[in-house]
């Protein structure tokens, strides 16, 4: 009988995960500490984030949105990180 051993899973932190940078320009989100590597975007996926800014830009200030440059920590057992592609920050 064969025994295979797997080899261990380097968990990422918040703070490996924003100083990672593996030189690939690959988009990467972090989920229970493990790092998960993002789709390339389809133009449709795109255009609809695209189309739902331009609305949103219509009916909210313009300093309340942001278009693909946030992250968000997700609480959880480890780690996780979302990068959402559009984000409207509610005024308090």
């Amino acid at each position: 009988m064969v025994q295979i051993t797997q080899a261990p899973v380097n968990y990422f932190s918040f703070a490996d995960y924003y100083a990672y940078d593996d030189g690939t320009g690959n988009r990467y989100e972090l989920v229970d500490g493990e790092l998960v590597l993002m789709p390339p975007e389809s133009i449709f996926y795109s255009d609809v984030s695209m189309r739902l800014l331009l609305e949103l830009a219509k009916i909210v200030p313009l300093y309340l949105l942001k278009y693909k440059e946030i992250m968000i920590e997700v609480s959880g057992r480890r780690a996780k990180v979302r990068i959402p592609d559009l984000q409207h920050f509610p005024v308090l």
